[in-house]
């Protein structure tokens, strides 16, 4: 629920809270000059390119999940940043990442 007088600019889906300082988008939303991200998927052969593309994808996901057990696919990632007294969150997916586990250091060893 917006308190009464809350100015709220939804610019195409990055939303932006005036009261807050808040600013609130996706990469997608930065790099595309619209939200319409048409990929040139036309009649006749642009779904089945589409479609192969993404099977290649799904296989060499789960090809390097089987040899690395530190493997993510599709990994949602958020960064969060202020500036000039405003909060700004950008959030996006990375295809991939692999996470290394955290390794002691040499002087907590005994």
């Amino acid at each position: 629920m917006q308190a009464a007088g809350a100015t709220i600019v939804y610019h195409q889906l990055v939303r932006v809270d005036h009261d807050k300082r808040e600013i609130i988008c996706s990469v997608g939303d930065l790099v595309y000059p619209t939200t319409y991200r048409r990929i040139g998927v036309e009649r006749g052969d642009g779904f089945r390119r589409m479609w192969i593309g993404q099977d290649i994808h799904s296989r060499r996901a789960e090809l390097r999940a089987a040899d690395d057990v530190n493997y993510r696919a599709e990994v949602h990632v958020v960064h969060r940043i202020t500036h000039q007294n405003w909060n700004v969150t950008i959030t996006g997916r990375v295809d991939a990442s692999r996470s290394t586990p955290q390794i002691a250091s040499s002087a907590s060893r005994k």
